[in-house]
């Protein structure tokens, strides 16, 4: 699953390579995040916050990006870092609730569970990147809102 939505991501991160420095700055208040980098910011921003509670820090501060290189970096480097706990992580790892410290206190999480949101959350904002997009005159192609018609490669 995480595999699947980092290739989901990918593909619409590489789509909005065709936005100018300012469309892609273009605030536009009704999506929350008001930026189309600042909502891919916040995409990965979440996952690198999520893993590091998983690990017992906290990372929250999103960062500015530049543009989309830098961007699909970010997603590059905390989707490497999501995909090598997965690979350490046994099931017991995995499915067993433990404690885990949060901006909001001491929760008791099952790190499969806190992972699943992440990409849950993922595909959230794709429909608002999606809707800037076409904002913006520039609708996502066939196939980038419903990856289950895309191959895997």
């Amino acid at each position: 699953m995480h595999e699947r939505s980092q290739k989901s991501l990918r593909g619409l991160m590489a789509h909005c390579t065709a936005f100018s420095p300012q469309e892609l700055a273009r605030e536009m208040p009704d999506f929350g995040d008001p930026t189309l980098l600042a909502q891919f910011a916040h995409v990965m921003g979440a996952q690198r916050y999520w893993l590091g509670c998983l690990q017992g820090r906290i990372e929250a501060e999103d960062p500015a990006l530049a543009g989309m290189a830098e961007a699909e970096a970010f997603r590059e480097s905390i989707s490497a870092q999501v995909s090598a706990y997965l690979a350490g992580a046994g099931e017991a790892e995995l499915n067993t609730p433990r404690a885990v410290k949060t901006f909001h206190g001491e929760r008791t999480l099952a790190p499969a569970h806190v992972v699943l949101r992440t990409i849950t959350h993922i595909y959230d904002h794709k429909g608002k990147i999606a809707a800037m997009c076409r904002a913006l005159g520039k609708p996502i192609p066939p196939g980038l809102d419903f990856p289950l018609m895309q191959r895997m490669e």
